[in-house]
């Protein structure tokens, strides 16, 4: 989890996320959970940490119990729909829209990266995902291989 924790701690402290609004928050947690749920196998390990690393977060809810879980429960709404392959890209779609720019972008995808190596293998599920947000957010192939190689680095 060094490279999930690392991630967090750069969401936590960089100035872009600090001053994104609602929306762009929601679109940040929006990516983060379907990588969570996308995930045909999910490890309560994972779901705990991203609890907690979400409580962590620099945004108004962060601490509030009932508005964060409100937020998450939203993301988690929008999630259940992604098994049709037409929702999914239309998900993806909105969560780019709502980014404010490429470099949030690039750091929502390395967050979403993380999340999806946790457990040391790519589901069928996380993999159309991370494609899908990869080409929502502009990246090409090899701009999201050479992400999410940086990941992998640590």
């Amino acid at each position: 989890m060094a490279v999930l924790d690392k991630l967090w701690s750069a969401l936590r402290s960089d100035p872009d996320f600090k001053g994104m609004g609602d929306e762009q928050n929601q679109a940040v947690v929006d990516a983060l959970v379907a990588m969570i749920f996308s995930d045909a196998n999910l490890d309560p390990v994972e779901a705990k940490e991203f609890d907690r690393q979400v409580r962590q977060l620099p945004w108004r809810w962060a601490n509030d119990e009932r508005a964060r879980e409100k937020v998450i429960a939203a993301a988690r709404e929008k999630v259940d729909a992604l098994a049709d392959q037409t929702a999914a890209k239309a998900f993806a779609q909105s969560v780019a829209q709502r980014l404010p720019g490429l470099a949030v972008r690039e750091k929502v995808f390395g967050m979403c990266v993380a999340i999806t190596m946790a457990d040391k293998k790519i589901q069928a599920g996380e993999g159309r995902m991370l494609f899908l947000l990869s080409e929502a957010f502009g990246f090409d192939k090899a701009r999201a291989d050479a992400l999410a190689a940086e990941v992998k680095r640590g």
